[in-house]
C-alpha cells in the first residue's frame, strides 16, 4: 500500500509543479496599468534568465513555472527604474518608479492607440501651468480648443462631447476640473452602448486617490462691435470635494445671450410676388435672445476599491425669444414673426461601475428625464395676426447595463443592453386640448469582441440588435434593426498607424419631427411634422492613416436611404414645409496635422473637401453639392505664463436640398492672448475676431417647386467683429495619495 501511494505521489507531483502560476499586474506610481512592460523570471543564485513575458493592455501578466522557490521577478519598462520583486503571494502588485534626470522626467510613450480608442496618460509635466481641463486638453497632440466657443476639436469633429468616467456631468464642471484630478483622457470612436449614436466621445478618467477640495469660478463676456451690439455673458461656479470614500461635485451657472441678424426674403406663389427690403448688416432686423439657468450636483460613493456607486441630478431652464421684422422695398412695414419659448429640463440618474476580479468588469445606470416646454408663435402680415400657443411634455426613462470579460491578453468581449421609453404629448394652451401624443420604447442588445492578434494589430467586431415599438395618433409600428460594427487598427511601422471602421447607425425621428402641430411662418408658408417618418439608417466607412508627428489622412463615406430632410408641397392654397425620408450620400477626405517648432511655437491645422448628394424616392436624378474648410491655429508660448494665439477658420458650403440648395459660410480670424496669474490659480483669455472678406458673407436658402419659389438671405457681417474676455479661477487644497486601489483598469464606456 505504501509503495502504491509513493508511486501515485511521484506521478502526480510533476503535474502539480507544472500547474504553478505566477500572476500579477504592473502599474506606475499613479496607479495606471503599464502595457508591454518586461517581466523576467530570474534565478536567485546568478540572476540567470529563466523565462520572460510582456504585460497586456491592462498591465497583467502570467508565468507558468515548475518551481518558483529559487527565483525572483525582474520588471523593467522604458523610462522606469528596474525593479526586482520577490515571489511570495500571488497575484503580485508591482509599482514602477519613473527615472529622473535633473528636472526632466523620462517616461515611455504616453499615448496608447487601438481600434476603439486613443488613450492619453496625463503626467505632471503635462499638468504643469494648467489651471483647468481646457488648458490641459489643448496640450495634447491631435486635440485643440476653440477659445471663442471653448468647443473641443479633434480632426474633422468640431465640437466633441465630453463625459467623466462613462457618464454625463455638468459641462462647466468638466471644463473647470483641477488637472491634478485627471488621470487619463480616452478618445472613444464609434462606441457601443448608450453613446452609440455619437461617432466620437471624449471620456475623462479621474484619479481615485486624490483627496481634497476645489472651488472654481468662471465668467465669459462677448460683445459684437457693430451697431446694435450682440452680446453673450456666461458666469458660474463649480465645486468638488473628495475623501477616501466620497466624491461630491456640481456646478451652477447662468447664461444671457442677445444676437442680432440681418435677414430678408423673396417668395412667389403662382402670380403673387412678395419681396422684402435687402438686408443691411448695419441695421439688423432680426434678433434672438436666450436666458439659461443650470444647476447640477452629484456624489460618488466608493463601496470598496472595486465598486463605485453614483447619484446625479441636473436642472436646466431656458427662456428664449426669436423676432424678425420685415419691411417692403419702400421700407414700409410688411410682416413680422415672433417666437417665444420657456423650457424646463430635469434629469436624475443612478450609476454603478466596478469589477469582480481582474477579468470581469461591470457598469450600469438608470436615468429619468422630464421635459416641459411652452411655445408661443405669432405671425403678423400688415394688420392680420396669427397666434398659436402650445405646450409639450416629455417623460423619458433609460436603463443600461454592460459586462466586459477579459479572457486573456489577446481576447476580451463586451455584452450589454439598453432600454429607453419616451412619452410625449402636445397640448393647445388656450383650450388645453391634446393635439398629438406619441410613445416609443427601444430595446437595444449589443455585443463586441476585441481581438489583439499582435502588439501592433487588433480589431473589434460586434453588433446591435435594436427593436423599436412606436405608437402615435397616426400609426402604430414595430421595427427591428441589425447594426453591425467592424473596427481595425494596424501599425506596420513605428511612425505609421492605419485605422479602418465600418459602422451602421439607426436614428429614429424625434418626437418634435413626428408631431402634427402646425404653425405659420409667412404669408404662404406653414410648418408641420410628419408622423409617418421612418428611422434613418446611416452606413459609415472610415479609413485613417496617421503618420506620427507628420500628418493624418482621413476618408469617410456615408450613405443613407432614409435620411430625414425637409420637403415642400402645396395644399389648399398653403405651402407646407414638412419632413420626409430621402437618399443621401456624403464623402469626405481630410488632412490634419500638429507641429511643434523651435521657440515654443505650435501649429495645428485641419482641411477637408466634401461631396454631398440627395434625392427623394420620387426623384430620378441626384442633386449635388460640396463643402470645403480650412482651420489653422498657431500658439506661441512666449513665457511660462503667457501664450499668444492666432487662428483662422474658413468654411464654404453649397449643400444640395431635395428642392433647392443652401449656401452657407463661416470665416473667422482670431487673435488672442492667454495668461495665468496668482500662482496659476487664475487663467485669463482676451480674444478678438477680426472682420475678413475672403468669401461672401451673404448666405441663402433657396426652394423651388411648382407654383412656389422661396429664397431667404442672411448677412453674416453683423457679428464678424467681436471682442471676448474670459477667465477661470480655481482655489483648492488636496493631493493624490499613493496608489492602493486594485480596480484601476478602465474600459470603453
Amino acid at each position: 500500500m505504501k509503495r502504491l501511494l509513493f508511486i501515485i505521489i511521484v506521478l502526480l507531483s510533476p503535474i502539480v509543479l507544472i500547474a504553478q502560476v505566477i500572476s500579477g499586474r504592473v502599474r506606475n506610481a499613479e496607479g495606471e496599468p503599464i502595457s508591454y512592460a518586461n517581466v523576467a523570471l530570474c534565478q536567485k543564485s546568478d540572476s540567470t534568465l529563466l523565462f520572460g513575458v510582456a504585460t497586456n493592455h491592462d498591465g497583467c501578466f502570467e508565468i507558468k513555472v515548475e518551481d518558483a522557490g529559487n527565483s525572483f521577478l525582474r520588471v523593467s519598462c522604458v523610462g522606469c527604474q528596474i525593479q526586482n520583486v520577490e515571489i511570495k503571494k500571488v497575484p503580485i502588485e508591482i509599482i514602477l518608479i519613473p527615472l529622473t534626470l535633473g528636472e526632466v522626467t523620462v517616461t515611455a510613450d504616453r499615448v496608447k492607440k487601438d481600434a476603439s480608442s486613443e488613450v492619453y496618460y496625463i503626467t505632471d509635466s503635462l499638468r504643469k501651468a494648467c489651471v483647468n481641463t481646457l488648458q490641459l486638453l489643448d496640450k495634447l497632440q491631435g486635440i485643440k480648443i476653440n477659445w471663442m466657443t471653448e468647443a473641443i476639436k479633434i480632426g474633422e469633429y468640431q465640437d466633441v462631447p465630453i463625459i467623466v468616467e462613462g457618464r454625463d456631468v455638468g459641462l462647466e464642471y468638466i471644463r473647470n476640473l483641477n488637472p491634478k484630478r485627471i488621470r487619463k483622457i480616452e478618445i472613444l470612436r464609434y462606441p457601443k452602448g448608450k453613446y452609440g449614436d455619437t461617432p466620437i466621445v471624449m471620456n475623462v478618467i479621474l484619479s481615485n486617490t486624490y483627496i481634497g477640495f476645489d472651488i472654481g469660478a468662471h465668467a465669459k463676456g462677448m460683445l459684437a462691435l457693430r451697431k446694435k451690439h450682440s452680446y453673450n455673458a456666461d458666469e458660474g461656479l463649480t465645486y468638488t470635494y473628495a475623501t477616501k470614500k466620497w466624491n461630491m461635485y456640481g456646478d451652477v451657472g447662468m447664461k444671457n445671450k442677445l444676437q442680432f441678424e440681418a435677414v430678408s426674403y423673396e417668395q412667389t406663389y403662382k402670380d403673387i410676388r412678395e419681396s422684402t427690403a435687402t438686408e443691411d448688416y448695419n441695421k439688423p432686423n432680426g434678433s434672438n435672445s436666450l436666458t439659461n439657468l443650470n444647476f447640477s450636483m452629484g456624489v460618488d460613493y466608493k463601496i470598496n476599491p472595486q465598486h463605485v456607486f453614483s447619484l446625479q441630478t441636473w436642472i436646466n431652464s431656458n427662456k428664449g425669444k426669436d423676432k424678425k421684422t420685415y419691411n417692403d422695398i419702400t421700407q414700409s412695414f410688411l410682416s413680422s414673426s415672433i417666437g417665444k419659448y420657456h423650457a424646463s429640463n430635469i434629469t436624475t440618474g443612478a450609476y454603478y461601475r466596478g469589477s469582480i476580479n481582474n477579468k470581469l468588469y461591470l457598469s450600469g445606470d438608470v436615468t429619468y428625464n422630464y421635459y416641459n416646454v411652452d411655445e408661443n408663435k405669432q405671425y403678423s402680415l400688415l394688420t392680420d395676426i396669427t397666434h398659436q400657443q402650445y405646450e409639450g411634455k416629455k417623460n423619458y426613462w433609460r436603463t443600461n447595463a454592460d459586462v466586459r470579460y477579459v479572457w486573456n491578453d489577446r481576447l476580451s468581449s463586451t455584452i450589454g443592453y439598453t432600454f429607453t421609453n419616451k412619452n410625449y404629448t402636445n397640448y393647445d394652451r388656450p383650450s388645453n386640448a391634446r393635439l398629438f401624443s406619441s410613445r416609443e420604447s427601444r430595446h437595444d442588445a449589443y455585443f463586441s469582441v476585441n481581438v489583439n492578434l499582435a502588439k501592433n494589430f487588433n480589431f473589434v467586431v460586434g453588433s446591435n440588435f435594436l427593436y423599436v415599438d412606436e405608437k402615435n395618433d397616426v400609426l402604430s409600428d414595430g421595427n427591428f434593426s441589425w447594426i453591425p460594427l467592424v473596427k481595425a487598427f494596424w501599425r506596420p511601422f513605428k511612425l505609421m498607424s492605419i485605422y479602418a471602421n465600418y459602422y451602421c447607425d439607426v436614428q429614429h425621428p424625434n418626437l418634435d419631427q413626428l408631431s402634427v402641430v402646425t404653425y405659420q411662418r409667412n404669408a404662404f408658408l406653414w410648418h408641420k411634422g410628419n408622423p409617418g417618418l421612418k428611422a434613418k439608417i446611416m452606413h459609415y466607412m472610415q479609413y485613417r492613416v496617421d503618420l506620427k508627428n507628420i500628418i493624418q489622412l482621413t476618408y469617410l463615406y456615408k450613405h443613407s436611404s432614409r435620411e430625414i430632410t425637409p420637403w415642400y408641397y402645396v395644399n389648399r392654397d398653403r405651402v407646407i414645409e414638412t419632413l420626409i425620408n430621402g437618399d443621401y450620400v456624403h464623402q469626405y477626405i481630410g488632412l490634419n496635422g500638429n507641429y511643434t517648432l523651435p521657440h515654443n511655437i505650435e501649429i495645428d491645422f485641419a482641411t477637408n473637401y466634401q461631396w454631398h448628394k440627395r434625392r427623394a424616392e420620387e426623384q430620378t436624378s441626384w442633386r449635388d453639392g460640396h463643402t470645403w474648410y480650412l482651420d489653422v491655429t498657431t500658439t506661441w508660448q512666449a513665457h511660462k505664463c503667457l501664450a499668444l494665439i492666432s487662428g483662422y477658420f474658413l468654411r464654404y458650403d453649397k449643400e444640395p436640398l431635395l428642392q433647392g440648395e443652401r449656401y452657407g459660410q463661416s470665416e473667422q480670424l482670431i487673435l488672442g492672448v492667454q495668461t495665468s496669474l496668482l500662482k496659476n490659480k487664475l487663467s485669463m483669455m482676451l480674444a478678438m475676431a477680426i472682420p475678413t472678406s475672403a468669401i461672401s458673407k451673404r448666405t441663402y436658402n433657396k426652394i423651388i417647386i411648382p407654383d412656389y419659389q422661396y429664397t431667404t438671405w442672411n448677412n453674416d457681417k453683423v457679428n464678424n467683429a467681436i471682442v471676448q474676455l474670459s477667465f477661470r479661477y480655481n482655489i483648492g487644497k488636496g493631493k493624490a495619495s499613493k496608489w492602493q486601489n486594485t480596480n484601476n483598469s478602465e474600459i470603453e464606456k
